[in-house]
């Protein structure tokens, strides 16, 4: 799924994409109180440190193969 996200955006749209709700929900986890939302906010933290991570690992490798 990050993969097309990935082919359709781009390596840089995408890891600037990834960055913004990385920091939102990185956060908003301390001002958290319900255990149920904070568990939510962790899974999409973790699949926003995804979408980072196949991003810069996708733009170094850009640069490599040049």
């Amino acid at each position: 799924m990050v993969g097309n996200l990935l082919n359709r955006l781009g390596t840089l749209k995408l890891l600037s994409l990834g960055l913004i709700p990385y920091a939102f929900l990185g956060v908003v986890g301390a001002f958290i109180t319900n255990d149920y939302l904070l568990i939510l906010d962790r899974i999409l933290l973790g699949t926003t440190t995804v979408i980072i991570q196949v991003s810069v690992t996708a733009y170094i490798a850009d640069f490599f193969f040049r």
